[in-house]
């Protein structure tokens, strides 16, 4: 193969992965906008422990839950089991849908007066952690960033 025949075909396979590499860059218009952001938090609750669980999270959890609601920040909350759970998965899950990522990171001070306003003290919130630990363990905590359709 002679030297013009090589720089020809080296010039050919640059003009086509320019080529390829235009196309792929075309701008594909954006048809959604970010939306609430979702946390989902993973729990190994002990056998026969889930009604313990559930007493602690409807009772304390759900009234500083509430306190994020009526403060705008918290849209929704809930928990859930797994149907079809395989062994060393969790077996339950909590999820709180923020009005954006900037409710969910909120102050420590605002997080230290919820607690003292559902437990009385930040010592009785530490107690009622310490008491969930010997029934539920926290495995993991995903945050989720929904993305809304424009209309």
């Amino acid at each position: 193969m002679s030297i013009s025949t090589r720089v020809a075909a080296i010039g050919l396979a640059a003009l086509f992965s320019v080529s390829a590499i235009s196309a792929t860059a075309q701008v594909v218009p954006r048809t959604y906008q970010k939306g609430p952001v979702v946390q989902v938090t993973q729990w190994q609750v002990a056998p026969g422990k889930l009604n313990a669980f559930m007493q602690d999270y409807t009772t304390n959890q759900t009234a500083a839950l509430e306190i994020g609601k009526k403060a705008g920040l918290i849209l929704s909350y809930g928990a859930a089991t797994v149907i079809a759970r395989r062994d060393g998965e969790p077996n339950v899950i909590t999820r709180i849908t923020f009005k954006d990522l900037a409710a969910l990171d909120g102050s420590y001070e605002a997080g230290d007066k919820r607690a003292i306003s559902v437990y009385g003290s930040l010592d009785k919130a530490a107690q009622a952690a310490a008491k969930r630990s010997e029934y539920a363990t926290q495995v993991g905590t995903i945050l989720y960033q929904t993305l809304d359709p424009l209309k």
